[in-house]
């Protein structure tokens, strides 16, 4: 019982001693006391306006005017960092490591601001060489050189490449073929239709077709005359704009020329080619254009005794006349 009594006593007479400490910081603070120095409560600096200690973390320990685990260090606390009192961790980076950021001029930078270097999987490398990466800042590196990052490969969009189903596959228009073939006339008639060698024409989408007849002699080529007249470009090109790849077919009329009479017997012979176009720039260049089908000769003739006459036009074994010319 006495044990307890003195402690009691205790405790109330250490309220009383923190009540006069309390009144005398008080009215120093209020100038009092004839001007002598201000005495701050435990843990803070002379000047009592900062606290030492990070409240959310650390205590102050009164009976030695210090942090009880330590104390805020203010010189980590600037520039990239942040005060992450509420985690009890202390001043903590802004600057992401996965992102390959560091702290230059008081900002986060990639790979240290140099602009040669990118963050790929959080390490950096020099951007002049071919990388593709699932994480990456800035993204899709491969771009350099005509390359594309497809499920981390560098797809070759010089080979007109694209990343299909998470590989590099090739995208152009093959397998050119007839499809059907007609006499209309007169005008011989052709279907074509052709494949995606990724086997989805929507693939290409940036490739285009066209036909590409070369006749003899300059531009512009003169049908001899009579039995004809006029004459046309050398070589002939068609359609203009060419015909988008993705359309997956395209049919072809040769017309017979213009005629003229008196007639007598011609013939020209002509060679064909289909040709295919792919962008971007890198794939191909602008004139750049590749054999999707090459037909060979088209063969056209004006033949007679001077009574009857007739026109005539041989494409792959494909026939179509004109008997008689009027």
């Amino acid at each position: 019982m006495k044990i307890g009594y003195l402690r009691h006593k205790w405790n109330v007479l250490g309220i009383i001693v923190v009540v006069v400490m309390l009144d005398v910081f008080a009215g120093n603070a209020m100038g009092m006391g004839g001007g002598s120095p201000p005495t701050c409560p435990p843990c803070y600096d002379s000047s009592c306006t900062h606290y030492l200690c990070c409240e959310a973390c650390w205590g102050c320990n009164a009976s030695t005017n210090q942090c009880s685990i330590r104390r805020c260090d203010q010189s980590e606390c600037k520039d990239c960092n942040y005060d992450d009192h509420g985690n009890c961790t202390g001043c903590k980076s802004k600057c992401n490591p996965n992102y390959c950021q560091t702290c230059v001029g008081g900002t986060c930078k990639v790979c240290g601001g140099d602009t040669n270097q990118a963050c790929c999987d959080g390490t950096c490398y020099d951007t002049r060489t071919q990388k593709c990466c699932t994480d990456i800042s800035p993204r899709y590196i491969c771009d350099i050189d005509c390359k594309s990052c497809c499920n981390g490969s560098c797809c070759n969009m010089t080979n007109c490449e694209i990343c299909k189903n998470g590989s590099c596959v090739r995208a152009v228009p093959t397998n050119m073929h007839q499809t059907y073939v007609e006499d209309q006339g007169g005008t011989l008639h052709f279907e074509y239709e052709w494949d995606s060698t990724t086997g989805d024409l929507a693939d290409l989408y940036n490739c285009s077709v066209r036909e590409k007849v070369d006749y003899p002699g300059g531009n512009p080529y003169y049908w001899p005359s009579p039995p004809w007249v006029g004459g046309v470009f050398n070589p002939t090109i068609l359609p203009d704009p060419p015909i988008p790849a993705s359309y997956g077919g395209a049919v072809d009329n040769h017309s017979p020329p213009a005629f003229k009479k008196p007639y007598q017997n011609a013939s020209v012979s002509a060679t064909q080619v289909y040709q295919y176009h792919c962008g971007p720039s890198c794939c191909m260049g602008n004139d750049d254009w590749e054999t999707l089908l090459s037909i060979g000769s088209i063969q056209r003739f004006v033949t007679g005794d001077g009574t009857l006459w007739r026109y005539s036009i041989i494409k792959s074994g494909a026939y179509a006349e004109i008997f008689p010319l009027p």
